[in-house]
């Protein structure tokens, strides 16, 4: 049996696994009480690369990068 492999199922796939992962109003409620990214990775326990990919995708990278500075 050969798999198929179809590109839109897997992104929908991997979307959907990291809103998952990292679910938008804890992300945002995180963000607003001044968390970091590597403290948002460690409490979801994902990485940091995947947690810097949903600040963007949700557009909360801006508000992200406010509270660094």
């Amino acid at each position: 049996m050969k798999r198929e492999f179809k590109k839109l199922i897997e992104e929908e796939a991997c979307w959907s696994a990291a809103a998952a992962l990292v679910p938008y109003l804890p992300l945002r409620r995180m963000i607003d009480d001044g968390l970091l990214p590597d403290q948002i990775a460690a409490h979801f326990e994902v990485s940091v690369a995947l947690v810097e990919f949903r600040l963007k995708v949700t557009k909360l990278w801006r508000r992200a990068i406010r509270g660094v500075r």
